[in-house]
């Protein structure tokens, strides 16, 4: 596995998990769902009002501000995961 997959996939997997905890879902209870933390990146309004649907609502500085720390965290991540690969394999080849 290259490098670059492998801090996209930390970086990928950082972002998912963030977004799906502190995402709010109120849409099967007459409410919206939002996602993004710190910052609301995407909100789905809800279908049980009088008129219209709406579409869902995407701001995408506040998605690329949601990304940034995500892409911090999957960098160190990555890198400690191969500080630590790196010294098993030294441990196992000891022995």
């Amino acid at each position: 596995m290259n490098r670059a997959f492998r801090t996209a996939f930390f970086i990928v997997l950082v972002f998912v998990l963030v977004v799906s905890l502190t995402a709010k879902i109120e849409k099967p209870f007459d409410g919206n769902n939002y996602y993004g933390y710190p910052l609301v990146f995407l909100t789905e309004w809800s279908e049980e009002v009088i008129g219209p649907p709406s579409a869902p609502t995407f701001v995408l500085r506040n998605f690329l501000l949601d990304l940034l720390p995500a892409v911090i965290v999957g960098v160190i991540a990555e890198r400690a995961a191969i500080m630590v690969a790196n010294r098993l394999k030294k441990r196992f080849n000891k022995a």
